[in-house]
């Protein structure tokens, strides 16, 4: 009894989560952590300001994260920020 009613639970919070990810658009775009902390190392490499904090190279995988190709730098002032673009 316990055992079905964990694998219900399981199910039904997988299927939420599908949804969810689904109606928010987001579903497997982005990078894994390896990519996205590649994409970063070489943003901060052509930054010739070197005005990329900890903080920043952060926020930047995040994005990545979240939004892999489509993470843009929307501002290249000191410090940097991004965006996903649409």
């Amino acid at each position: 009894m316990m055992r079905m009613l964990t694998a219900t639970a399981v199910s039904r919070m997988l299927v939420l989560g599908i949804l969810a990810c689904l109606a928010l658009g987001g579903c497997g775009d982005g990078y894994d952590n390896d990519e996205a902390v590649a994409a970063c190392d070489g943003i901060k490499q052509a930054d010739a300001k070197n005005c990329m904090s900890d903080a920043d190279f952060d926020a930047c995988v995040v994005c990545h994260e979240d939004c892999g190709d489509l993470c843009s730098v929307i501002d290249t002032a000191c410090p940097p920020t991004f965006s996903c673009s649409e």
